[in-house]
């Protein structure tokens, strides 16, 4: 099975968040699956880590560790590239209305579609608008 990480999953295990030691958990359980990423997860990362930063939950050097960390375990990852395909499912599921979705959330749920990929996240209305959309899910 492949499955595509959400940022807050990257963010949990790479810094200190409340779901840290379940999202430690689950990347060493799944030592032998495919993980995968994309560019935009490694964008919402380093918006995540310098709002961190900013709002004074990560100091200086710290946020420097979890860039260079994040760039290091890249390596180990599969990444994927956003194509028009992406961004034509990315509308499509923007369009429904009922589901809520953001224009990002859009985006991930869009690539994991197209990719017939898992989606892996702790954010339980992300996983309802996933399932709603039948795309497969689990929480770490």
């Amino acid at each position: 099975m492949a499955i595509y990480l959400d940022t807050c999953v990257i963010v949990a295990a790479l810094t200190r968040e409340p779901e840290t030691d379940a999202a430690l958990s689950f990347l060493s359980r799944t030592a032998n699956e495919i993980l995968v990423l994309s560019e935009w997860v490694a964008t919402e990362f380093s918006c995540a880590i310098s709002m961190k930063n900013r709002s004074q939950q990560l100091e200086k050097a710290d946020r420097q560790r979890v860039l260079d960390l994040f760039a290091e375990i890249r390596k180990s990852l599969q990444f994927v590239n956003i194509t028009q395909d992406h961004f034509t499912a990315t509308a499509k599921f923007a369009d429904e209305s009922a589901n809520g979705l953001r224009a990002g959330d859009a985006l991930h749920l869009a690539i994991v579609s197209v990719l017939g990929l898992t989606l892996c996240t702790f954010d339980r209305k992300f996983i309802a608008s996933a399932r709603a959309l039948r795309i497969e899910t689990l929480l770490p």
